[in-house]
């Protein structure tokens, strides 16, 4: 599977190919399984389509799938493969930002990090 994620395809739909469901879902299974709170469930099911959710927990949803869209344009993804989709535009108004924001984010976070690595062991390459 992993010779099939490339910058092109976003891995989720490499997973869904595959196995006909991708880690999102197994994470939510998992999660419920756990019993972890439904607003936690809900984050982890929708994380990469926030679009899709339209529930009490929309905010949390599209500020994980911001945040992970951030990381993995510092390169912090697990795999190191920049594909995700941009968020959508519903997803950036409903966080109240603008397309434009996008990259002061991503340079705040860079900074924040390299900043929190002088306090920890952790040394990203950002």
């Amino acid at each position: 599977m992993l010779d099939q994620i490339t910058a092109e395809t976003p891995t989720c739909d490499v997973e869904i190919s595959i196995l006909n469901f991708d880690h999102a879902e197994l994470g939510a299974y998992v999660a419920r399984r756990w019993n972890f709170p439904e607003e936690i469930i809900a984050t982890i099911h929708y994380h990469h389509r926030p679009e899709q959710y339209d529930g009490p927990y929309r905010d949390t949803v599209c500020i994980v799938s911001m945040a992970n869209f951030l990381c993995t344009l510092l390169d912090l993804g697990s795999l190191g493969v920049r594909n995700l989709r941009e968020p959508s535009d519903e997803v950036i108004h409903s966080l109240n930002f603008r397309p434009d924001d996008i990259p002061f984010f991503k340079e705040r976070l860079s900074e924040t990090l390299s900043q929190a690595s002088l306090l920890t062991d952790i040394h990203p390459d950002v």
